[in-house]
């Protein structure tokens, strides 16, 4: 389903994107609240602005001016429900593999399906031999979600995250 919003083209929405055996029962995401779909964009210049203005809302990211010089040299899709970001996504793309630079959802919209959402769009969407990403060996939720796609423990990259944690490479075969 295509619409236009706010003169930008939606590329995907929470009913169309997200894999059912990871989804609650309608009635338990409209008894938590989180029942608003969440429609998923092409990250632009006032979104990374609107990012930087709330940027108290997202934790454990990176610097903004890290964000900001990744954003030139990578894909981002942002997710919004209610017109308001609640996360995104960074990718790039070399030869038939894709690298997830940054996945990033909202403090106060967490578990609630938006990552899912986000990594169900891009692996769907392309065209790829193997998925790869790092994450921290201290992220739990993180890593549970990506073994949920199929991803695979290949690696580990030692005090990776701030000189002390360390990374665990992760990746997916895309059949």
């Amino acid at each position: 389903m295509r619409k236009i919003n706010m003169m930008l083209e939606i590329i995907g929405d929470s009913s169309t994107l997200f894999p059912m055996y990871l989804r609650k029962p309608q009635a338990q995401r409209q008894k938590e609240g989180d029942g608003e779909r969440i429609y998923i964009l092409e990250m632009t210049n006032l979104d990374l602005e609107n990012i930087k203005s709330e940027y108290d809302k997202f934790s454990n990211i990176w610097d903004y001016e890290t964000l900001k010089e990744d954003y030139k040299n990578s894909k981002y899709l942002v997710a919004k429900q209610n017109n308001e970001i609640v996360g995104y996504i960074g990718t790039r793309t070399i030869f038939n593999e894709l690298e997830i630079m940054n996945i990033v959802t909202r403090e106060d919209k967490r578990n609630k399906g938006i990552a899912s959402n986000l990594l169900s769009y891009v692996i769907r969407k392309n065209i790829v031999e193997k998925i790869n990403l790092e994450v921290n060996e201290h992220n739990i939720n993180a890593i549970k979600l990506y073994r949920k796609f199929g991803f695979q423990d290949i690696g580990i990259r030692k005090d990776y995250y701030n000189g002390k944690d360390d990374a665990i490479m992760m990746t997916l075969v895309v059949k």
